[in-house]
């Protein structure tokens, strides 16, 4: 009974961090488009992408997190649990990768 009760509430966690992200992510889209400087022009959306890659790694470390307290409890917790725990880190880096490749060209 014990076990089952120690799961759950970790399940609760994990839920919890996973919203969390969510949040983070669509704050990065959102905050940089008021985070502008005042000088306009490049200046302004310099600050913006540097706004959003903030927000972007304050998402990856609390995704990094997650995905840490779902590896180790792996077993004990539901499969939806899993994917709410595994997903964040997934979807973060796919971001990332996905924005470093846009950079590039």
């Amino acid at each position: 009974m014990e076990g089952s009760r120690m799961a759950t509430e970790i399940e609760k966690k994990i839920y919890r961090r996973a919203a969390a992200c969510g949040v983070l992510a669509a704050l990065a889209l959102v905050v940089p488009r008021f985070a502008r400087n005042s000088e306009g022009g490049f200046a302004s959306g310099a600050t913006a992408v540097v706004v959003l890659l903030l927000m972007l790694v304050a998402t990856a470390i609390v995704s990094l997190y997650l995905l840490t307290v779902t590896v180790r409890t792996y077993r004990d917790i539901s499969p939806l649990a899993r994917l709410a725990g595994i997903a964040p880190s997934v979807v973060t880096v796919g971001a990332v990768l996905l924005l470093l490749i846009l950079l590039r060209y």
